[in-house]
């Protein structure tokens, strides 16, 4: 959220109401007597070091003459609509216009200069930059603090919703921007849909069973211990070559495999993409990051059963390579077992 919004939800929101709450409720504060400090001061702002909004009220109730004990109520606000609470005990005295501020802080207590006035705190100390800092507390009704907090928790839901909002667009546009990445790789890879590298792969492992097997009947024919034995050698290479294609065919099945979860993915992701209409057009009021996803689905979804027909007949082709090969394995097991 820009710092110009950020200051419209202050201005607008919480710290209005602790100049205006009596636009909401008329009842007028309890004017202060020059005796009796008592009473509830409230102020607030935003601290530019945090970035937060900030709410105080000062609760005092007079003790003795020129002397007084309360809290000081603090309730913060952040951009993304954290807020947090907290309660300081605090005493002090006074005398005439001249205010001393105890505050405790639990493992001490910090001392503050104050002027009061009528119906006004207004609290002076040196900031930890160096520079004299001021807060203003103004006198207010119970019901007017009320609904500067009420004012203060309304700022915080919208907050919320804005931060809500803001990190589900984030997502949404990681996620569109990630499923287009996907597309256009898988797009691109579509000159090479063919079935030439397998139908090469299989020529070449036939190629190969076909000639161990005329190798194998012609040092047969000769009926000779030692071509016998050269024939046995030729089979247990057929053997092993059937064990390389198997690895073969099982990393191209992998890779098949793969290329179908691919897919399956993209369709999911299409189907329930906030981007987009069931035709591919561009949903209404859809995300600037939801632009170049259209023509890309329309792409994918044009080739999508040409895609899914090359992953069947590749998964054909292995298993008819594997099984046109072991055929050749047998009949040459068949052939050298039989001498």
């Amino acid at each position: 959220m820009d710092m110009r919004h950020w200051i419209m939800i202050v201005g607008c929101g919480v710290l209005a109401a602790c100049s205006h709450a009596g636009a909401a409720n008329t009842e007028a504060p309890p004017a202060a007597s020059p005796q009796s400090i008592s009473g509830t001061y409230v102020g607030g702002g935003h601290d530019p070091a945090t970035d937060q909004v900030f709410i105080q009220a000062l609760r005092l109730t007079q003790s003795a003459p020129g002397q007084f004990t309360g809290t000081l109520e603090t309730n913060m606000l952040n951009q993304a609509g954290k807020d947090t609470a907290s309660t300081q005990n605090v005493s002090g005295s006074y005398d005439g216009s001249h205010v001393t501020i105890v505050l405790d802080s639990g493992l001490g207590h910090t001392n503050r200069n104050a002027t009061w006035t009528a119906g006004t705190i207004t609290m002076t100390w040196m900031g930890d930059n160096g520079q004299l800092d001021t807060e203003r507390f103004e006198s207010k009704t119970d019901a007017q603090y009320a609904a500067i907090l009420q004012a203060m928790g309304t700022a915080r839901q919208q907050l919320v919703a804005e931060h809500n909002a803001a990190e589900q667009g984030a997502a949404e546009d990681k996620a569109t921007g990630e499923l287009v990445a996907s597309l256009q790789r898988f797009l691109s890879k579509e000159a090479t849909w063919t079935a030439a590298p397998l139908e090469k792969e299989r020529s070449k492992a036939l190629a190969f069973g076909d000639a161990g097997l005329t190798k194998i009947n012609r040092l047969l024919a000769q009926h000779q211990g030692p071509s016998d034995a050269v024939a046995g050698e030729v089979d247990a290479t057929l053997n092993q070559g059937q064990f390389s294609l198997g690895q073969t065919m099982d990393a191209t099945d992998s890779t098949i495999a793969s290329g179908r979860r691919r897919m399956a993915g993209l369709d999911q992701a299409l189907a329930t993409s906030p981007c987009l209409m069931p035709d591919d057009s561009l949903r209404p009021g859809a995300r600037p990051s939801c632009a170049p996803l259209p023509a890309l689905a329309q792409r994918y979804h044009a080739v999508h059963a040409q895609a899914i027909a090359m992953l069947d007949e590749g998964n054909r082709l292995t298993a008819q390579t594997r099984a046109d090969y072991a055929a050749k394995v047998k009949e040459a097991d068949s052939l050298t077992q039989s001498r």
